[in-house]
């Protein structure tokens, strides 16, 4: 997952160039391994040694699987769009101007409705799922990374449920 939401943004950012193929199999990844996927990869009681899962997780786990659930919602709206992406990024694509959720640049307004995903620009979808990965992590610099659009590089990430990804726990073994 970190891979992929570091492709797209890196794509966006100038990074990396864009590839709308490219593009497409990340958000697909996203996709693919978020929501369902996601709380699957933390089953119930199968927390701590030696998946090095924390025990956080099912402590909070209606917060997880809600977390979970909305960042599958933003993955799935994000690969709608990249789908039917254009050779090149195009301003539609761009977050510009205030968020349509009546947050900021920085941050979702408490209590605000969320917009219409279909409507929003896949850059805005790809900052709001980074949003929701940072609520559940942690800088390694051990602060909490709520950050700006630069802060949102999910190699600097550690998580707070778990080593480095969600999806790169392992149950057993």
């Amino acid at each position: 997952m970190a891979a992929a939401a570091k492709a797209i943004a890196e794509m966006f950012g100038g990074k990396r160039v864009y590839e709308p193929v490219a593009f497409k199999a990340a958000a697909d990844t996203l996709s693919a391994r978020t929501g369902a996927a996601l709380i699957a990869e933390f089953p119930r009681g199968t927390l701590g040694a030696p998946s090095g899962a924390r025990l956080e997780i099912d402590e909070a786990r209606p917060e997880f699987e809600a977390l979970a659930r909305h960042i599958g919602r933003l993955a799935d709206a994000l690969a709608d769009k990249a789908g039917n992406a254009p050779p090149e990024i195009t301003a539609d694509m761009r977050m510009t101007g205030p968020p349509m959720d009546g947050g900021s640049l920085l941050g979702k307004r408490p209590g605000a409705a969320e917009a219409d995903l279909a409507k929003m620009p896949a850059e805005r979808l790809l900052h709001l799922i980074l949003q929701d990965c940072a609520s559940c992590i942690r800088s390694s610099g051990g602060k909490s990374s709520e950050a700006g659009r630069g802060e949102h590089d999910p190699e600097k990430w550690q998580l707070v449920f778990g080593e480095r990804s969600c999806s790169s726990k392992r149950v057993g073994s």
